[in-house]
């Protein structure tokens, strides 16, 4: 099954309702330009690691761009594209807790 796959360009920062007068300046702030930096970087750590925690990828990309909420956000614009999958792993966090081991899609 190909996964289905959206133009980047259709992506936009988005903020809650319910999120701080904050968060919704900062998706104000974002350009498509900029988003796009930011998912290319992401994707691009996928496609060198194929397996990643949002913990690692914070570990590795976080001294480029300062919010970790930030990589997380674009890397689930790609989850919604189609470039990463959830891979059925947990592995224990952090803090104790479970979270998702991320996965590059293999697109033939």
């Amino acid at each position: 099954m190909t996964p289905r796959r959206r133009c980047p360009r259709t992506v936009r920062a988005t903020a809650r309702n319910s999120d701080p007068d904050t968060s919704h300046q900062a998706a104000a702030a974002f350009t498509e330009e900029r988003l796009t930096e930011i998912q290319g970087a992401v994707l691009a750590y996928f496609r060198a690691v194929r397996r990643a925690t949002d913990e690692q990828l914070e570990d590795a990309l976080g001294g480029r761009y300062s919010a970790f909420s930030t990589l997380r956000k674009r890397r689930t614009d790609l989850k919604h594209m189609g470039y990463l999958r959830d891979s059925g792993v947990r592995v224990v966090n952090r803090n104790g807790r479970a979270m998702v081991v991320w996965e590059l899609v293999d697109v033939v």
